[in-house]
This record gives C-alpha cells, structure tokens and sequence, in this order.
C-alpha cells in the first residue's frame, strides 16, 4: 500500500476573513513612507499577461533615497513589483527564502517623485490580507512584523518535520509538527493548523492510532473547508482514505479517494490526482476488481512520468506489480517491482524499499523459490524493524512463515505465524488476523490437526467477511473445504466450497484474455477441491459439471469480451456466460452423434475421466498417480499448460511438441514409441472399453 502524505507548498494559503483596514501613508519623519493592511479580491485588477490579480499602491521618494519594501501575507503566496508613474519595472521579488511567501526588496531611487507598489497573488484561486511597507533605510524597524516572523518559524518546523518522515523518524516529526501547530494556533493561521494536524493525523496513522488518526484529519478537513482551501480539503480526504484503507473498510476509503480525486482534477492538481488514482487502485485491488485496479494504477503511472515524479512512478509500478501478483501473472509482477526498487533505493526511501523487498519476497514465495523469499523478507523485515512499523512488520513475518511452510519446517511456520497473529492483534489489523488465522489453519491441516485448522479458517473467515475483502473470503472457504473433505465431512465441504467458486467467479470480470486465465489458475484448487468433495459422495455427475464450470466460465467471458457491440448489462446476461450444465453437455453429445471425453488433474494425485456417449449416457473412471515426478504426469501438465495458455512455466514444452509430432509424422519405421504408448496408458485404457469400437464414430477429447 502507498502511503500519502501532505505535500506542502507553503504559501499556497486560501482566504481568511477581511480585515481591511484603510491604508495609512507617512512621510520620512517616522521612517515609513507607506503601510497598508489590505485585501486582494476577485473584484480586484489583473494582469493582461497572466490573469494574476493585483493591487497598486503610490509612495512619495526622492532621489538617492535608499528603501526597503516589504510585502507579507499568510493568505496567499505574494509577489512584489516596484514600478515608476509610467509602468516601467524598476525591481521584483518573489519569495524572501524557501520557508515562506513574503517578498521583499531594497533598491536606491533613481529619480524623486511618485512610485508605483503593485502587491500581485501568483495564483489567482489563492487571495486574502496582506501587509505592505516601504521605509526609509535608517528604520530600525523589524523586516518582518512579529506574526509574520512566527508564521515562517512554524513553517520552517514543518519542513524539518517533512524531512524527519522522510528519514521515517517518526517522532522527530510528530515532535516538530505539535511544535508548528502551537505557533499557527496563536497567531490564527487556519491554513497552516489545517496542514500541521494533517501531518499529525498521518503520524497516528503509521503508528496504528487509527481513531486519533481520523479525528485529526477530519479536523483539518473541517478547517480547509471553512476558508476554502481546496486543496487542503483534497489532502484531508485522501488522508481518511487512507485510514480506513488501513482499516480494511474499502468502501468507505474508495468513497473518500473519488472525493479527493475529484477535487484534484477541478483545481488542476495533476501530482494530487496521480496520488488519488494510485489509492483507487490499491482499493479496487483489495475489493478484487482488478479491471479497475489496473486501469487507475496506469493512469497513476502516466501521470507520474509526465510530471517527471519519480516517487509517483515507483509507487505506481509497485501498485500494478501488487495487481498482476493477484492474476498469477507472477514473472510480470517481479518486473514491475525491480523497476519500482531501483528507483526507491536511488531515492532512499527506506518504507518503500522495505515494502517491495516484501512484496518480491510473496511472488518468490508462489514461483517456488523459497529460500530467495525467505532473505528477501529478512532485509525487509530490519528495515520495518528499525523504523517501528509494526503493521509491516507482522505482514512480513507472514510472508516468511509461508516459506518455511512450504520448505517443510512447520515448527518454524507455526512459531512466525503466531508472533504475526499477536502483533495484528495489538493493533487491531483485523485483515492481517484473518491472514495469519488463515495461515495457522493451512500448517494444522498439513500435520493432520484438522479440528484445530477448521476452527482457525473460521475465526479467518469471520474476520475476511468483517473487512469486506473478498478474495480472502473466497480463498478461506476453498481452504476450509479442503480440511472438511480431510475430514470426511464431504456434504459440509462442497456447501463451502460452492460459497468459495461463487466468490472467485464474481471477481472475475471484465478482465483481458490473459489476466482471466492468470487469475483462473490462480484459483483452481477451489474448483479442485469441489471435485473431490462430490466424487467422495458419488456425485460423478455434479464434478463433471464442475470440471466443465472450472474451464468454461473464463473462455465464456473471453468470447463476450470480444463482442464489441454489446454493452456491458448485455454481456452479463449473455448466453455465452452461462454456467454449464449436464443437460447441455448430453444435448452436444447426441446432436453431434459424438463421444466426448473429459479429463481433470486434481492436484497432481488423481485423474478424473468421464465419457459420455452420444445416447447421452455418463461414465466415470479415476486414476491413482504414485506422485507428481511420474514422468507422464509431467506430460500432462505441459500440455494442460499449453492448450489453457497459462502463465505456467513451459521447460519441457518443446521436447513434447518435436517428440510427438515426430513419433506421428514419421510413418512405416522404427520411431520410438514410448512416450505415445504411456500416454495411451494413462488417457485411454482406463476408458478403452467405453470407446466406440467403429473407426469412423467421433470422439472428442477434453484434456
């Protein structure tokens, strides 16, 4: 998850209430030669050139005098010009340094007579009060009046705050920050309090604080709000999302980042509106509807590189690395995280480098190379370690007891997934909970404690459905399926297991070609598992359907893709999705005179085969693999990869394809025959009996 924080461009302040006072003119006895408290407003003159508004105020000067002008406001950001009667520029200021928006200039008359102070806003959304002066050099007046000089302090300790998070000083900059916040309350900055309780509200937030946390921020969205500052009310909304990100209520954070977005998009706040698409995608991840995830983390990315934000373009990478992890499309997701850790180790962003070493860590973790997870995770963990995110911290330890896990230490597994649960617990991360409950049911089924595994999935599943995250849902119910079937509580199974397909085919919409099938992979154990369940009570028809059911709903949604000219209601109630179905499969057997063969690999352990016949009667036939490094297995494999066009990897496609067609082509001689003739005893003699003896009859095969 991205992290987003108040980007400050002090002196960008919105407007308080009029104090307009009538501007005061003196003569050198007092050393001023004029002081105005005054107000720009939209009634006010703006410049030809840029449409900036600005105001114009005379002085009375002699030749050779030396003055100082000062111009100050903590409403909007200021320029100074000094001109002659005529118009013509003499000097201008921006900014008297980088911590604040006053401006201020010194310059030696040329002439005597009249002179012109035009007090320009650089931005004509942003006006309000400002004071201006113009005194002789032998003042000892001050530069700055005395509430100015505090309102650049405060600034000032708000940039060091920035720059302690940077260096994930979490303390120092929540030290800073209250410091800021006493001096812009004092002296009535509303702008300032708003972003200095922003900052504080997403230090709680890190520190998993959460209801200080979104106090905060709707306070500081309740003072953008009263002096129209509009781009502090984008920035509090999008700091609520992502609170309530943190809280897993996804619906509600999405409601506050459209808000933001759209707030962004209306002030023309292109780095505010990359911000806010980045979030989306990250929520429309956690919700499972990755057609939208993708969508707005690309244009997170195409906004980042056009504004040249390299943070903005390394968070984006990281979201779509995130996204294509969840499809399966695990070589991909690895690309887009090196290419977001390069640019975060260049930019020294240590929560960032520390989130896609974790990040890579669970694709390793999934591509079978554990021990690579396993040092990937440990750099990640010191980091979080040493900079007290304790959120992180337990999500990694997670990641790390899924490897020792799949290496065969379920003791360690065990001992890293209850330190996760404890920490998820302290603060109160109920999504990190039902992960590491998920987690400790997998390891208990593993070493045949079932009672303890189905009542960890069901602590995980009450918990997945508290936070709305379905996808975890799904896959809890798919692993407590599994257990029950361990169990022998075949009928309880399949009832959880068709929750869990329900949940997974709901996700799956909307989707390109290779991400539906990516993302289907990633999910067949559910669908496998059902198969079990109803072969276990003799339900040979029912698993046909599901074998069907497990290929047939993403190739029906692939063909609806392609109709260009249906909408989208349309494709959802067309034909073509339609769940399968044993009436339908018998219909296509006799209208084509047809013998159809079906097949399904479930887990690399059995083979499941159906035959039905033109008459439209059904057959089943199983077959015991003595494990997955049996040879023809590993056939049959390669080939379901090949005619599913999976993301599976491929090693031993090539050797399949020139050995088989050459074994076919190669007639009349001594070819060798062996791989042909154990494929003919797997995939046909057990249903050799079943097969239409005339050679003219049509079967079809289903691999």
């Amino acid at each position: 998850m991205q992290a987003y924080f108040w980007s400050l461009s002090i002196g960008c302040f919105a407007t308080l209430t009029a104090l307009l006072t009538s501007p005061v003119i003196a003569r050198a006895a007092n050393s001023f030669l004029l002081q105005v408290e005054g107000t720009l407003t939209q009634d006010d003159q703006s410049s030809a050139e840029d449409g900036r508004l600005f105001d114009i105020h005379e002085f009375i000067g002699e030749a050779g005098q030396t003055v100082s002008i000062t111009l100050e406001s903590i409403d909007f950001n200021t320029y100074l010009v000094l001109t002659n009667t005529e118009g013509d520029v003499l000097a201008e200021n921006d900014n008297i340094g980088n911590d604040n928006a006053h401006s201020f200039l010194r310059i030696t008359l040329p002439e005597s007579g009249s002179y012109q102070v035009r007090v320009f806003t650089t931005n004509p959304d942003f006006l309000g009060n400002y004071h201006l002066k113009v005194v002789t050099d032998d003042t000892s007046a001050p530069l700055l009046s005395e509430r100015a000089s505090q309102q650049v302090e405060a600034n000032r300790l708000l940039l060091q705050g920035n720059d302690s998070l940077n260096r994930s000083d979490f303390s120092a900059a929540q030290q800073l920050w209250q410091e800021a916040l006493k001096i812009y309350q004092s002296i009535q900055d509303f702008r300032g309090e708003a972003n200095a309780v922003g900052n504080l509200g997403n230090i709680y937030f890190r520190l998993g604080e959460y209801e200080q946390a979104i106090n905060a921020h709707l306070k500081s969205l309740e003072l953008a709000q009263s002096i129209g500052h509009r781009q502090g009310e984008a920035n509090a909304l999008g700091s609520l999302g992502l609170v309530y990100f943190g809280l897993n209520q996804y619906a509600k954070a999405i409601e506050f980042y459209q808000q933001q977005l759209a707030i962004t998009k209306s002030i023309e706040d292109l780095p505010g509106e990359a911000i806010a698409l980045g979030n989306l995608g990250v929520a429309y991840w956690r919700l499972g509807n990755y057609t939208q995830a993708i969508n707005f983390s690309e244009q997170q990315l195409k906004i980042a590189k056009t504004l040249g934000n390299q943070q903005g373009v390394a968070n984006a990478l990281g979201n779509l690395g995130l996204i294509h992890d969840s499809l399966g499309m695990y070589e991909r997701a690895i690309s887009f995280y090196q290419r977001s850790l390069d640019i975060k180790q260049t930019l020294g962003d240590r929560q960032g480098i520390a989130n896609v070493l974790g990040n890579s860590g669970n694709t390793q973790i999934k591509l079978g190379n554990y021990e690579q997870a396993i040092a990937l995770n440990e750099q990640s963990l010191k980091i979080f370690r040493e900079i007290g995110n304790q959120q992180s911290e337990a999500t990694v330890l997670g990641s790390m007891g899924s490897a020792y896990f799949r290496l065969g230490d379920h003791a360690k597994s065990i001992e890293l997934f209850e330190e996760y649960l404890e920490i998820a617990n302290t603060i109160d991360d109920r999504l990190g909970a039902a992960t590491a409950l998920d987690s400790l049911g997998i390891v208990n089924n593993q070493i045949g404690q079932y009672p303890n595994a189905i009542e960890f999935y069901q602590q995980s599943l009450t918990l997945m459905r508290s936070v709305g995250f379905r996808q975890g849902e799904a896959s809890s119910l798919s692993n407590l399926g599994n257990v029950l079937i361990n169990s022998r509580q075949f009928s309880q199974a399949e009832s959880t297991l068709q929750q869990s397909i329900e949940l997974f085919e709901a996700l799956r919409t909307d989707l390109p070609d290779n991400q539906l099938i990516s993302l289907l992979d990633t999910q067949s154990a559910a669908y496998a598992h059902l198969g079990r369940a109803l072969i276990e009570q003799d339900k040979t028809e029912e698993a046909l359907i599901t074998a069907e059911r497990a290929r047939a709903r993403a190739f029906a949604l692939q063909l609806a893709s392609r109709l260009q000219d249906i909408n989208d209601r349309e494709l959802q109630t067309s034909e073509a999705l339609d769940l399968p179905s044993l009436s339908n499969i018998q219909k296509t057997a006799r209208d084509t005179d047809t013998t159809i063969v079906e097949y399904a690999l479930i887990f690399n352990q059995t083979l499941h085969i159906w035959v039905v016949s033109p008459s439209g009667k059904i057959e089943f036939r199983t077959v015991e693999f003595d494990g997955a490094e049996n040879s023809t297995l590993a056939n049959i494999n390669t080939l379901n990869s090949l005619l599913s066009n999976s993301t599976r990897q491929l090693s031993t496609l090539d050797n399949v394809i020139s050995d088989t067609r050459a074994t076919i082509n190669v007639i009349g001689t001594n070819t060798n025959t062996d791989q042909l003739k154990e494929l003919h005893q797997l995939l046909i003699a057990p249903i050799a009996d079943l097969l239409p003896n005339n050679p003219t009859d049509k079967v079809a095969f289903i691999p």
